[in-house]
């Protein structure tokens, strides 16, 4: 193959360590208390990062696309690190979804920006000095954007770049993103219409390739902020890692074991898969016998049949940047390891913890026994769900026959502390809907006072005579049977509206349409419309109903002429 310029080649096998001594600690951010972190005076609160922020709006010149990223203020306006799982809801729209623990591993990740329009703009910076063990910078990233649509430079979304940190802070090449919702020219990013004012994007892995400043020392600066003209507002949860070539979905490693390299293939298998790094905007895979075609030759992940020991292949990487970089890998056969595993912790009183586990080793898959302190089956695959406090064993085996061994290691889950989850809910027209999605015990109360039942211990409840700023509270025991704590926080919004049109009727005949376009107030229930057209005064009366549906619009016909 012809050589690549500037491009270094990377030996992988037994290379990859997780938390390299060259990356700094909590880069993660496990290692900082979950809570906001807002002001001048906590811009160094999270290890080995620094907060910073300011607000803009359409009167400040500053803001614009030339000078996207500056100017801040030390000390963050809008920060918050955040323990996962978590359900995220819209501050209005109607978007909710659950996100999950980060690809990255762990369960604390950092929130930029809320869900509140008011021009702000949050920004979090680390630095560190680049060796040939920690060149890849993975980042994973997931959040709201409300109503995007401007330039790219000026919607809500991610931001982020590299900073030549030991040469002036000169931009470094390739190394700067900007991963907002139609931005077409950021490659393998996707966003989900969620809500009827924006997009959503749950966890994406990327990377960014920090070879080109080796032996220096560079700035990653991570940013997000509201539009700087007005209009709409962007979340996003961060999480990071760094250190060499990290495999699969990036668990910790088990103390005291390393990672192995990103090929696996046990004797007697015949498969064998390589890894590349996850994060990069393509692959392309070449084989003894030159390239290798789509799609298998421009996945991640290259599965090779008949393996041969000493072959060769090779992956060319480009970064979400543009950087390029070749990694070589070596067939040689491996028994079957642990890579990682990782645990969420399940809630007071109920079975919602769960245990994964990455093996290694075996081209051809594996085998899993999860058990209890009892010795009980708990789970067969490499995730265990459903699991209360305790300690838990598995055992992996490759599906190669028995030359390729077995690995088994053990696993604890705890009890998370019981969290309130805060809420703001929208309402018009003199009554505010509080909703709830399944569990059983309900208990609502007005600020601090329970509300009787059966009013108080219904699923959902009705404020009758609601205004801006009251608080109602709810404990239940949701799906996983454990007890939970919602806040809800009262703020009037306008009421919706509706309009209606019709065609003309022929002269005696039953032949108009009608159509009614209803726009509901923000913090309406969602999936509870309905509509009905009367007109008692015919013979026979004309009546069209809807039932119950989702649509905004429905549409009826047979009308006479009348009103």
């Amino acid at each position: 193959m012809k050589k690549l310029t500037n491009l270094l080649i990377f030996l992988f096998s037994l290379v990859a360590v997780f938390g390299n001594a060259q990356c700094p600690t909590n880069i993660g951010f496990e290692q900082t208390t979950p809570g906001s972190y807002i002001g001048a005076a906590n811009a160094y609160a999270v290890a080995n990062w620094t907060l910073s922020g300011n607000y803009a709006n359409s009167a400040s010149a500053a803001y614009n696309c030339a000078n996207l990223g500056t100017p801040y203020n030390l000390g963050a306006n809008e920060f918050a690190i955040v323990t996962t799982p978590l359900t995220y809801n819209s501050n209005g729209g109607g978007c909710s979804f659950i996100l999950g623990n980060s690809p990255l591993g762990g369960t604390r990740v950092a929130k930029l920006n809320d869900n509140t329009f008011n021009y702000a703009r949050n920004k979090i910076a680390t630095t560190f000095n680049v060796t040939a063990a920690n060149t890849l910078f993975q980042f994973a990233f997931a959040g709201y954007y409300e109503n995007p649509g401007h330039l790219c430079c000026d919607q809500p979304g991610l931001y982020l770049r590299v900073l030549n940190a030991c040469s002036g802070n000169t931009v470094a090449s390739c190394s700067s993103m900007s991963l907002a919702a139609n931005c077409g020219s950021v490659a393998n990013v996707s966003f989900t219409t969620c809500g009827t004012l924006g997009v959503m994007s749950n966890w994406q892995v990327k990377a960014i390739d920090l070879t080109p400043y080796i032996g220096g020392c560079v700035t990653i600066e991570a940013w997000t902020a509201d539009c700087n003209f007005g209009g709409h507002y962007g979340t996003t949860f961060f999480d990071a890692q760094c250190g060499g070539q990290l495999i699969g979905q990036g668990l910790g490693g088990i103390p005291g074991n390393p990672i192995p390299g990103p090929v696996s293939y046990c004797s007697g298998s015949g498969v064998a898969t390589i890894a590349a790094p996850l994060g990069y905007s393509s692959y392309q895979w070449y084989g003894p016998n030159g390239i290798i075609s789509t799609p298998s030759g421009t996945t991640s992940v290259l599965t090779v049949t008949a393996p041969i020991p000493g072959q060769t292949y090779t992956v060319q990487l480009i970064s979400q940047g543009g950087c390029q970089l070749i990694a070589v890998n070596t067939l040689n056969t491996s028994t079957v390891s642990i890579a990682g595993i990782g645990s969420s912790p399940t809630c007071p009183g109920g079975a919602s913890g769960t245990a994964t586990v990455q093996g290694n080793g075996s081209g051809a898959g594996y085998t899993y026994t999860w058990t209890n302190s009892t010795g009980s089956v708990v789970g067969t695959q490499s995730v265990a769900v459903g699991l209360p406090t305790g300690t838990y064993s598995v055992t992996i085996a490759g599906l190669g026959g028995a030359m390729c061994g077995s690995a088994t290691t053990t696993v604890a889950i705890g009890t998370a502390t019981p969290a309130t989850q805060n809420l703001y809910k929208p309402f018009c027209n003199g009554q505010a809907y509080l909703n709830t999605i399944g569990g059983s015990n309900f208990q609502w109360y007005n600020n601090t006072t329970a509300i009787a039942a059966p009013l108080g211990t219904a699923a959902n409840y009705t404020v009758t005579s609601p205004f801006n700023g009251a608080v109602y509270n709810l404990t239940y025991i949701n799906t996983q049977n454990c007890l939970s704590n919602v806040s809800f926080t009262l703020i009037t919004s306008a009421p919706g509206s509706m309009s209606a049109a019709s065609s003309s009727v022929c002269l005696g005949l039953s032949n108009g349409t009608g159509t009614i376009n209803l726009i509901p107030a923000a913090g309406a229930p969602p999936g509870v419309i309905s509509f009905a057209v009367q007109n008692t005064s015919l013979a026979p009366a004309y009546t069209s109903t809807s039932g119950i549906t989702s649509s905004t619009q429905y549409t009826f016909n047979g009308l006479a002429a009348g009103q």
